[in-house]
């Protein structure tokens, strides 16, 4: 079952959607999908195929043809878009426990930061402390 894989690429979605301070309700969509794929108990493979998926609370018509791209090619052109968008060190730092997109953004509209080593400099020096939502255990 890919259930967990198409989950995980659903969140991502979201989390470049608020990057990019996109609709909130859009940013939810994908979140919403991705918590109704992950309470499924039928494989999500076996849905698309029988072209059912979209008949699940949540997942509508353009997610379902994302997650059927997904299960067909290996990639969606709509997340490889998302992922231009976004410099790639943020996206890298939004790998780091405790930093979200919310936390990501702040950095790199406040501080310019787009990289870990510039980030862990950053921490060293104390600058994220000066950052709204941060503090020192942050």
């Amino acid at each position: 079952m890919r259930n967990n894989e198409v989950v995980k690429i659903l969140y991502e979605i979201s989390e470049l959607l608020s990057l990019t301070d996109n609709n909130p309700f859009r940013i939810r969509a994908y979140e919403r999908a991705a918590q109704a794929v992950e309470t499924l108990t039928d494989s999500v493979e076996d849905l698309a195929v029988k072209g059912t998926l979209k008949e699940v609370p949540r997942i509508g018509e353009s997610i379902s043809e994302k997650i059927t791209e997904y299960l067909n090619t290996g990639k969606i052109k709509f997340l490889e878009d998302l992922k231009k968008q976004s410099p790639e060190g943020l996206i890298q730092i939004m790998q780091i426990p405790g930093v979200g997109p919310k936390k990501a953004k702040i950095i790199f509209d406040k501080l310019k930061i787009s990289g870990i080593e510039q980030l862990k400099k950053a921490a060293e020096a104390g600058k994220l402390r000066t950052l709204p939502g941060f503090a020192e255990k942050t």
